[in-house]
């Protein structure tokens, strides 16, 4: 039988071994090859600085990329940025690159700063640098467009539309919107009109269906509705000469046309002008032609379409039907006798003919006065 000893000095040398392993198991930063290379760039290079527009400062991304002696992307390197101005996110603290070999720190330059701030990106013996500039030309900014539709979110068929983009801004004291652009597309167009209906021009902050351009939304359908706009001087003349117009801000809002719902339409209001209680005179047996008028009667959506009198004794008030005014006839008898008159209208509903009549035509609550008739003094 062979017997294995175990000395002190072989323990010790197992016990190191062991413990190397273990320390090479721990994570260590991974730099950069000598024959690697590196790349640095700034995204924007150029940062605008507007005090007059309270932009006090501006952000810039510095990009750094690490690639192997093959141009392979290489992963979790250390890469350290430093500056002589501004402040970096990374606090001079080392970023490793992702899985494009890319490490990324974001520099912040204020107004304070001075025109040009370089920037180093250091991995072991890899070392660039670059140049941001810090400008204080005014900033240009876009405008912000701004849709405003009568009724919101949805409108009956058939009823008025107006898409309002006349509370569009600028945000630049000196600048104002020199073009707009719409951009409708319907789900289930009408016709005649297009799909998508496209108005451009300098003037087209708002558009209404219908106009004498444009008829009513009838079908039921979805619309998209987009707003485009600039507030660059030349874009007009660019659109008079038939040249694009390269629009800077816009925004789109969904608009839906849906079936029309009776318990929608508002009832019209009748009035009978004059006083509650009026009286007229005749002699005894004579026929006395009593006017009443309905004219301020009123309907918040549509016009009155018919008004229909009831003279309280009877007789057919002359005209009936269209007649906003009439003439109710009554004979006069030996003593005072006094008749209820109303009025009840009926409104156009919707405005849409089916078989003849208005969609959801609704009539009045009636209007009342009391018509007093009395005979002259002297009468037979």
């Amino acid at each position: 039988m062979r017997t294995t000893l175990r000395t002190p000095t072989a323990a010790l040398l197992a016990l190191a071994v062991v413990a190397a392993l273990t320390t090479g198991c721990e994570d260590s930063p991974l730099t950069a090859g000598a024959d690697f290379t590196m790349s640095l760039v700034a995204k924007p290079g150029v940062v605008m600085i507007d005090p007059a527009q309270g932009i006090d400062s501006a952000q810039t991304s510095i990009v750094a990329t690490v690639l192997n002696a093959n141009g392979v992307p290489q992963q979790g390197i250390d890469v350290f940025f430093s500056n002589n101005g501004g402040v970096l996110g990374s606090a001079n603290k080392a970023v490793k690159t992702n899985n494009a070999g890319i490490a990324t720190d974001v520099l912040t330059v204020s107004s304070s700063d001075a025109a040009e701030i370089e920037i180093t990106a250091t991995s072991a013996s890899l070392t660039k640098t670059i140049t941001v500039t810090k400008s204080t030309t005014p900033v240009n900014r876009p405008p912000n467009p701004g849709i405003a539709a009568s009724p919101q979110h949805e409108q009956a068929s058939g009823k008025p539309v107006v898409f309002d983009g006349s509370g569009s801004s600028d945000p630049d004291n000196d600048d104002f919107i020199t073009m707009w652009k719409w951009v409708i597309t319907s789900t289930n167009p009408d016709d005649p009109l297009n799909n998508p209906i496209v108005i451009e021009g300098p003037g087209t902050s708002g558009l209404s269906f219908p106009s004498d351009t444009s008829p009513a939304f009838v079908n039921l359908q979805d619309l998209t509705v987009t707003l485009l706009i600039t507030d660059d001087p030349d874009a007009p003349n660019q659109f008079e000469a038939g040249q694009p117009v390269a629009y800077r801000a816009q925004q789109t809002i969904p608009y839906r046309i849906t079936a029309v719902r009776c318990e929608d339409n508002t009832l019209p209001t009748a009035v009978i002008a004059g006083a509650d209680s009026q009286q007229s005179f005749g002699f005894a047996g004579s026929t006395v032609n009593f006017l009443v008028d309905g004219r301020l009667s009123t309907d918040p959506e549509t016009q009155i379409e018919t008004y229909t009198w009831n003279c309280g004794n009877g007789s057919i008030a002359l005209p009936q039907g269209n007649g906003s005014t009439a003439i109710c006839k009554y004979t006069v008898d030996q003593t005072p006798r006094t008749y209820p008159v109303t009025l009840v209208v009926t409104d156009r509903g919707t405005g849409n003919l089916v078989n003849g009549a208005y969609e959801c035509a609704a009539q009045s609550v009636p209007d009342t006065i009391n018509v007093t008739i009395s005979p002259l003094a002297g009468s037979p």
